[in-house]
């Protein structure tokens, strides 16, 4: 198979820069989807608070759901990146060569990792949310099932999260360089 020529570099690059660009914007819609929720949950008037029940919970559910969504698209882009960055590596690119050869050599604080922290930190304080509003206002929680549902979700949304984004479950390089091995060797002709 021939190397690629510049055109084609260039499009790989723009493509890089395109997946990057879009996990900014998911982490932008994550941070403003939290917001807007969290926002729209806190009390106007503090006088008629009277009790946390199920409507609360749920709605903490249904954002830490949609933030694990978010997550996991940017995981996915994520991989998808790895696929293009190997690729790129594998046919001689020394920028992402040294680059790899960086993030092998030294603890690196960026991209996946600080995605990952900024969604423990949305989803653990979106799962603590509704116990906040017991503790700031002093009422009750009417929805014990709620709150153990709500409970529960949040510590498997962390785990999950944490997991994923640490320990980067199915990013291994050497995986994908095999495979880019596999389809850019010239086939043998029988």
């Amino acid at each position: 198979m021939p190397d690629p020529n510049s055109e084609d570099l260039r499009k790989l690059h723009r493509e890089v820069n395109q997946i990057v660009n879009q996990r900014f914007v998911l982490m932008t819609a994550a941070v403003t989807l939290f917001g807007v929720i969290i926002g729209w949950q806190i009390p106007r008037d503090t006088s008629s608070i009277r009790e946390i029940g199920s409507f609360t919970f749920a709605v903490s559910c249904f954002l830490m759901l949609m933030l694990f969504g978010l997550f996991m698209l940017t995981l996915q882009l994520s991989r998808m990146l790895r696929i293009f960055t190997t690729y790129l590596r594998m046919k001689g690119s020394q920028w992402e060569e040294d680059w790899a050869n960086y993030r092998k050599s030294f603890s690196y604080f960026g991209y996946t990792r600080a995605l990952t922290l900024l969604f423990l930190m949305l989803g653990a304080f979106t799962a603590a949310f509704p116990f906040g509003l017991k503790l700031v206002f002093g009422v009750s929680i009417t929805s014990n099932r709620g709150a153990w549902i709500c409970g529960l979700l949040g510590v498997a949304y962390c785990l999950l999260v944490g997991l994923s984004g640490f320990l980067r479950w199915g990013q291994g390089e050497e995986k994908l360089q095999e495979k880019w091995r596999q389809v850019c060797q010239p086939q043998s002709k029988e």
